[in-house]
């Protein structure tokens, strides 16, 4: 139920949505008491929302990192893959690449990406490990 929620503010927040603000402020309210709960996928929630909603890529990691302390998924990787690269976390992308190496699984600049991956510099850098890996899924 708030999934649906975050994407549908995220959406307004991008649209510039007149009522994307009640949205959110709603969406932050039911996210705090799911927190309060200490239900399984309140940090995931908070890493989407701080990746999407309100855009805080600190917050977004910290919030990643605890969630796939708890779930190691593919798609809980990629939440904190990215977030740890929109964060420019050196320190949580060698963890990730490590984790990904014992288990067999192909680095996440070689699958298919959540949101785009910044190839505007030719230089590599955590957000763009290498020039000729840049893809844009959507």
């Amino acid at each position: 139920e708030l999934l649906p929620l975050l994407f549908r503010t995220a959406l307004g927040q991008s649209m510039n949505s007149p009522d994307s603000n009640a949205q959110k402020q709603r969406l932050k309210r039911r996210l705090n008491a799911l927190s309060q709960e200490s239900a399984a996928d309140s940090d995931k929630l908070w890493a989407l929302f701080f990746r999407y909603v309100e855009p805080n890529p600190k917050r977004a990691l910290h919030h990643a990192a605890l969630n796939w302390q708890r779930q190691k998924s593919l798609p809980d990787t990629r939440l904190y893959e990215q977030s740890a690269r929109a964060a420019d976390n050196l320190e949580a992308l060698r963890t990730i690449a490590q984790w990904r190496r014992q288990q067999g699984l192909p680095a996440e600049h070689s699958t298919p990406a959540l949101v785009s991956t910044d190839c505007s510099s030719a230089h590599a850098s955590p957000r763009n490990p290498s020039n000729q890996d840049c893809l844009t899924t959507r």
